[in-house]
């Protein structure tokens, strides 16, 4: 079977399938960042993954420690819409919100920290997977779930053993030459990379029985903390407390071109602040003449720790 991921996918055009595509007119999202206020509160809120999404509502799956008030953090799934009037974006949260992923949820939230999310759908969403890191007694480890469309179930979380060590793994994404995670075996957290027999099915190459070899992303690494990769086309996201940078966790990317990944570029002042910007996760949309990045943010002027904001960045994806 031909290897396919698909780490953002329009699923809800499965649901939808009767609706005619509205016209929506060439816009640019905002490249201020700003808050995205419907789901911040005054604890922790952590941008995830991407669900899917169709025209201008997003199934936003986020993590965060309000219901243990500050405990440790859960997944909340939402169905997020926005509007763009008169060059401001603004988002709210759907009553009708898309429930596949809440039944995923309902396994997989612990008393443990859950966190680092990704998703990936096969063709006819027969063993789609939920990717996740859950933090165990002495250490994070990265766990998966197996979906089913048909009857909205998920099977209880497998710990990824081939990837796990006595070390903490987290951040695991998948791209179309292999996956990606962090480890801090080296004394500090490095993005490491492992390349997947793409004659495999995601499914069956994580519940394959095999010794892997991974290897460290030297490019994008440093001495310092490298974490949440995020692939998407032919570009990764990923944050850094680097020297050089602006204070803090930055947001970095590179991009794939003629075989090989390029130097990390800083997003720059416009994004990065003296405080700690983690958590990157791009969308391309069509509509849109550039791009939209979420990710998280302690930065002052928040609702309180953590929160969730938005940008707009150049049209890089495709």
């Amino acid at each position: 079977m031909k290897y396919r991921i698909i780490a953002i996918t329009i699923l809800f055009t499965i649901l939808f399938y009767s609706c005619e595509e509205e016209s929506i007119t060439l816009e640019s999202f905002p490249t201020t960042a700003g808050n995205v206020e419907a789901i911040n509160t005054s604890f922790n809120e952590y941008n995830e993954t991407i669900g899917g999404f169709l025209y201008d509502d997003i199934s936003f799956i986020y993590s965060s420690d309000e219901n243990s008030e500050g405990d440790n953090l859960d997944f909340k799934n939402i169905y997020l819409s926005f509007q763009n009037t008169s060059n401001a974006l603004s988002f709210y949260i759907k009553e009708d919100g898309f429930t596949y992923f809440d039944s995923a949820l309902t396994n997989i939230n612990t008393s443990n920290m859950e966190s680092d999310a990704y998703l990936a759908y096969n063709n006819y969403h027969t063993s789609d997977v939920f990717v996740f890191t859950s933090n165990q007694i002495d250490n994070s480890d990265i766990f998966y779930s197996i979906g089913n469309y048909d009857n909205k179930t998920w099977s209880d979380p497998v710990n990824l053993e081939k990837i796990n060590t006595d070390n903490n793994e987290a951040d695991f994404n998948a791209y179309n030459n292999g996956v990606v995670f962090t480890s801090d075996e080296s004394g500090n957290y490095d993005i490491y990379k492992i390349d997947v027999d793409i004659t495999q099915t995601f499914k069956e190459w994580l519940e394959l029985d095999e010794d892997v070899v991974k290897e460290g992303f030297d490019i994008l690494n440093s001495d310092f903390d490298d974490i949440c990769p995020h692939v998407n086309g032919n570009y990764i996201f990923f944050a850094s407390n680097r020297e050089g940078g602006y204070g803090g966790y930055d947001l970095y990317y590179s991009h794939y071109e003629n075989g090989a990944w390029k130097e990390p570029v800083n997003f720059g002042a416009n994004i990065n602040t003296e405080y700690d910007e983690i958590n990157p996760k791009t969308i391309y949309y069509s509509n849109f003449d550039n791009d939209l990045m979420f990710f998280s943010s302690n930065r002052t002027g928040g609702k309180g720790g953590f929160d969730i904001y938005y940008v707009g960045i150049p049209s890089i994806i495709y």
